[in-house]
């Protein structure tokens, strides 16, 4: 994946925060600094990967923007060749006949559970859930870093067509930024 369009969304919750966006929007609508990541679906606190969508209207609802919200959209482009793996539900599903006997029943079982990992990647997670719920998330997105993978493209939990892309490192740049009102 390289020249491609990438954007993520910020709420913008002060003037203060407003004027940092604009003093330095790539730094600030980025990659989050290791000392304010907090806990997401695929890094604990202190870890900081780049959270994308692939267009705006996902970036946007990503962040659950409600009616009124001021919010920062900025926009990157991934200049490199990125090794990535798709986790698109869409990518992985695949026809099988169980009663082929040419089936490995083992292939079958580890595809059906990559299939249920997928569904539970994308679905929404409560709040109040989120510190146990991402356990089983933020474990395979450090085996797939170690692996001397860039990242992996996923479905949106907010937006039933939108893609969501992880990125370990910072193998992006900065085009621009906006700011709406939704």
């Amino acid at each position: 994946m390289e020249n491609m369009k990438i954007y993520r969304a910020r709420k913008i919750n002060s003037l203060e925060e407003e004027v940092r966006i604009k003093s330095n929007p790539s730094c600030e609508l980025g990659k989050v600094p290791i000392k304010f990541a907090q806990n997401n679906r695929f890094s604990p606190v202190g870890i900081s990967y780049g959270y994308f969508a692939l267009d705006e209207t996902t970036a946007i609802k990503e962040i659950r923007a409600k009616s009124g919200d001021k919010i920062a959209i900025e926009k990157f482009e991934i200049t490199n060749k990125l090794k990535l793996i798709d986790f698109r539900l869409q990518s992985m599903k695949k026809k099988v006949n169980i009663f082929n006997d040419d089936l490995d029943i083992s292939l079958y079982c580890q595809q059906q559970f990559i299939q249920e990992f997928l569904q539970d990647i994308s679905k929404p997670i409560e709040d109040a859930d989120q510190q146990l719920e991402y356990i089983p998330t933020q474990i395979m997105a450090e085996y797939i870093w170690h692996l001397d993978i860039d990242g992996f493209l996923f479905d949106s939990s907010q937006n039933d067509n939108g893609v969501n892309l992880v990125i370990f490192e910072n193998e992006y740049k900065y085009i621009k930024f906006k700011e709406i009102v939704i």
